[in-house]
């Protein structure tokens, strides 16, 4: 099959969304098919590019870049103006330039499903939506926009309706699985597919044999660590709770690796609470991800107490891979609380509020001082990961979806479009 994905990242920048892409993309690429990826030049965290050249071939992958000012994220207004410009430059494109089997919307910009919604009725073909985010609610219930308000309500509308118009929804879980139905998806267009992480990348490994460790001076110390974005759906008030509540012990430190919307909060948090115990790192490149998730004695995971199966946080699984125990604050019924507890890798803390700062700091004293007890969440955290999440594992799901005429897509695709390739029409 020709097959476009459309995201706002790719590699080699960064984001999730952008490194969950290219093991996917290049996948497709050695299982036959013909790839297409419609992105954007803009990087995804500071700002800039990524690269300047418009089109370029990665690994078999023919990937189109659309120039963006690539103002960064730091700003609301800056990070919105990027991604309308992205939507419209994508529209246009889809509709004058390629014409693939299938499209595949991810959800890097809100309402990229709305327009390739438009591009594929124009043009005649099925799309599908890998579901990452559900926009518009993830901003409500982050309370940046409110649940009563006209542009709620005119968002929610055009959004549903364009997840109902798609051949085939990837879920990432059954809390997302359950939001979707509540949109008006049918069962049988709904696909569960989870995010993976991939066992050539990370592995088990001591702390002391990272490179990291006195690099960034951590020899020594229990490291807490926050790994990954930090963005309007995740929660850090019980985190820098117990973070202000452990600020004068030397032995404990908390250290934060990437970025995200909230960095500039958080950073601004620990200075005004007088927390020197905590350093806040760049984003890694992919190869030194498994040095740096090593430094972690224990890693936090946090979600927002409505974001239950709106967003799916992919750190869940590196964190696995690494084998190290989780502390996971928020909804028990969610993409992580559900792995967590499935797994037995972690300590759930199924709340959001500051108060819950005072169990961050009980479950972080456990694991401190039962190092056994530690090990063994990691381990169980390694195998869930090797059975259910590794990359290798994961993906014979999508190719069994874009089998032609076999398939899930094939059996969903609405009455009246094809799959067939033009040349065999």
């Amino acid at each position: 099959m020709r097959i476009t994905f459309l995201n706002m990242h790719y590699r080699p920048d960064v984001a999730s969304t952008a490194q969950h892409l290219t093991d996917l993309a290049e996948y497709l690429v050695g299982q036959g098919h013909e790839v297409h990826v419609l992105t954007s030049m803009a990087r995804y965290d500071a700002g800039g590019r990524v690269g300047t050249t418009a089109r370029v071939v990665l690994d078999g992958v023919r990937v189109t870049r659309l120039s963006l000012p690539s103002r960064g994220r730091a700003r609301f207004a800056e990070r919105m103006a990027d991604y309308v410009l992205y939507l419209g430059k994508a529209l246009l494109h889809g509709l004058f330039r390629a014409r693939p089997d299938v499209y595949v919307a991810l959800s890097t910009p809100p309402l990229l499903a709305l327009v390739v919604a438009i591009v594929a009725g124009v043009r005649r073909r099925p799309f599908l939506i890998w579901s990452m985010d559900l926009h518009p609610e993830v901003e409500a219930a982050a309370g940046v926009i409110s649940h009563r308000s006209l542009t709620y309500r005119l968002l929610k509308r055009v959004h549903d309706r364009a997840f109902r118009r798609a051949a085939v929804v990837v879920s990432l879980g059954p809390a997302m699985t359950r939001q979707l139905r509540a949109k008006g998806v049918q069962a049988r267009r709904i696909v569960e597919i989870p995010v993976w992480s991939r066992t050539d990348e990370i592995e088990p490994m001591e702390k002391e044999s990272s490179p990291l460790l006195d690099a960034w001076e951590l020899r020594d110390r229990f490291v807490v660590m926050y790994s990954g974005n930090a963005g309007m759906a995740h929660c850090f008030a019980p985190v820098l709770d117990a973070m202000e509540r452990l600020r004068e012990r030397d032995d404990v430190f908390f250290l934060f690796v990437g970025g995200g919307p909230r960095r500039p909060e958080i950073e601004a948090e620990a200075r005004r609470r007088g927390i020197r115990n905590f350093a806040y790192r760049d984003y890694v490149q992919r190869a030194e991800l498994s040095d740096s998730l090593a430094l972690g004695d224990v890693h936090l995971v946090t979600l927002g107490p409505d974001q239950g199966g709106l967003v799916a946080p992919g750190k869940v699984f590196g964190i696995m891979a690494a084998a190290r125990p989780i502390i996971f604050t928020g909804p028990r019924d969610s993409e992580p609380g559900h792995y967590i507890a499935r797994s037995g890798c972690g300590i759930l803390i199924d709340s959001c509020q500051a108060a819950a700062g005072a169990d961050v700091v009980t479950a972080i004293e456990a694991l401190r001082t039962d190092p056994a007890r530690a090990r063994e969440l990691g381990r169980a955290g390694r195998r869930a990961f090797e059975e259910l999440f590794a990359f290798h594992v994961v993906r014979g799901r999508w190719a069994e979806l874009f089998h032609e005429r076999a398939g899930p897509l094939a059996s969903a695709v609405p009455r009246g479009t094809s799959i067939r390739r033009e040349n065999e029409s």
